[in-house]
């Protein structure tokens, strides 16, 4: 039996969490109830969903948020540590032993862009670049919520973030920032 490529991936993905309308919901379940090779890469991907999850969670990988889905974070009794950090600016930050997440609240010039990326820089080199981050135009506002446990590990150092307009061949630096970290006191 051929494997099926009448559901790709992204249609699994919005099936799963329930972002196709009516109609092409009825179509993909309808599939997925009758074809075994698509029922099998849904549950990969509920499987790679849950596992993504537990990471973010566990504090274990930065991610970039919709403000909406911070404060469903805050809403659902999450202990949040926030910093709203305006474009080109700074902050001293540190992380509490109980904070669940810490986010920057990234302020920047976002009209125009059509794709974004964060890079994250320490002593001149980079930690990480997350592509293609979710953003709103209208908000002016990027919620980058970095990974807890490194936070943690963190003494006190600076560390550079960058909002990269990578809409087009030649990319733009929209706005830095620089974290001072400081260690949270021992006990």
């Amino acid at each position: 039996m051929n494997a099926c490529a009448a559901l790709d991936p992204a249609t699994l993905v919005e099936y799963w969490l329930g972002e196709l309308d009516t109609a092409r919901e009825a179509d993909a379940e309808l599939h997925v109830l009758r074809c075994g090779a698509c029922a099998d890469r849904l549950a990969d991907v509920v499987r790679l969903g849950s596992a993504i999850r537990k990471a973010f969670v566990r504090g274990n990988v930065s991610a970039v948020l919709t403000p909406a889905f911070a404060r469903q974070l805050a809403a659902a009794g999450w202990r949040l540590r926030e910093y709203r950090v305006p474009a080109n600016g700074s902050v001293r930050c540190s992380v509490a032993p109980d904070d669940h997440f810490a986010l920057a609240r990234l302020q920047a010039p976002l009209a125009g862009v059509e794709r974004l990326d964060l890079v994250r820089i320490a002593g001149g080199k980079v930690l990480e670049r997350l592509a293609n981050v979710p953003f709103d135009r209208a908000s002016d506002e990027v919620v980058f919520a970095p990974a807890v446990t490194a936070l943690r590990t963190l003494h006190d150092e600076a560390i550079h973030v960058e909002l990269v307009d990578a809409s087009h061949d030649a990319e733009r630096v929209l706005a830095g920032y620089d974290f001072i970290h400081t260690a949270w006191p021992s006990k």
